[in-house]
């Protein structure tokens, strides 16, 4: 979570000039710099998902990746056909995709607190 909190960090004060490392193409990083927003809260909101998928890669628990990724899958697309019709539709799909990875980290992490290393 150290190195999430860094890459944000990175990402609020250096994520122009980031975008200029990509390409030197005015138009692209001007349509890119609203995204920034975006870009800064995805690694704090999805680094615990990815760091649940490795423990449950670790563990062979499958099963119980499968359902938490079905589950974050419905909420997914449910706030994304909420979100569409209030928001800019690509504000809406970021949106979504952070409270997807978020909603994913925390059923991960509620299904091992309730079943432990028994969920493989």
């Amino acid at each position: 979570m150290v190195l999430a909190v860094l890459f944000s960090a990175a990402y609020y004060f250096f994520g122009e000039n980031l975008l200029y490392i990509f390409t030197d193409k005015e138009n692209v990083i001007q349509a890119a710099l609203p995204f920034i927003f975006w870009m800064i809260l995805l690694p704090i909101l999805g680094t615990p998902s990815y760091i649940w998928d490795g423990i449950y890669v670790g563990l062979t628990a499958s099963k119980a990746m499968r359902n938490s990724m079905i589950l974050s899958l419905i909420i997914y697309l449910g706030s994304y056909f909420i979100l569409k019709n209030r928001m800019n539709q690509i504000d809406a799909l970021w949106l979504s995709l952070l409270i997807f990875l978020f909603v994913r980290g925390v059923i991960q992490w509620a299904i091992f607190k309730k079943k432990g290393l028994q969920i493989a």
